[in-house]
């Protein structure tokens, strides 16, 4: 891994894995770590390119909803994983732990699934082709399409780094900004 070696050097703590406390420390970790991952996968779009395809069927088949638990908004149970994956402005931008639903409820994005309003799976904007190359790379082909016809550097970096849907002069696409206009 490129730079796993200065992380090594430069870590904060070693844990003892043959301990209880060293085990809850790396599981709590890791989870802290992938919650993040997995929330700038869908909030910086340079990272949405790559995990948009694993959003994009429009039905909920096993290879997205795979989830096992109980005890519904602590772990992560398959109404938590139908949520994340619905494109409901409701559900948007939820849901994003992998075990663990803690770090969603201490940040916020724990949305609980609701009975009158069932989830509409894939993307924002759904993508109707069973082309893998355009599954796989359409996202790719519209961010780079938006850095090349970006009037500015800042721009260009805005497209890269802001949420899938961001436009420089506002009015986008965004999560934030689709609520925004539904709330007037």
């Amino acid at each position: 891994m490129p730079g796993g070696q200065w992380l090594y050097e430069h870590r904060l703590i070693d844990a003892d894995l043959q301990s209880w406390w060293g085990l809850m420390l790396l599981f709590f970790g890791l989870e802290f770590l992938y919650y993040w991952f997995h929330r700038l996968s869908h909030t910086v779009r340079w990272f949405w390119a790559n995990h948009a395809v694993h959003h994009s069927p429009n039905q909920m088949n096993l290879s997205t909803a795979y989830r096992l638990g109980a005890l519904e908004g602590i772990i992560n149970t398959p109404s938590a994983h139908r949520v994340h994956h619905a494109a409901n402005l409701e559900y948007l931008d939820a849901n994003y732990g992998g075990v663990l639903m803690i770090f969603d409820r201490l940040f916020g994005t724990y949305v609980p699934e609701r009975h009158e309003l069932p989830c509409r799976f894939g993307w924002v904007q759904p993508l109707h082709s069973n082309n893998i190359f355009v599954i796989v790379f359409c996202q790719w082909v519209a961010l780079l399409r938006d850095v090349r016809a970006a009037r500015s550097l800042r721009d260009a970096i805005g497209y890269l780094w802001h949420p899938p849907g961001w436009v420089p002069q506002g009015e986008g696409m965004t999560t934030v900004e689709m609520r925004a206009r539904a709330a007037q």
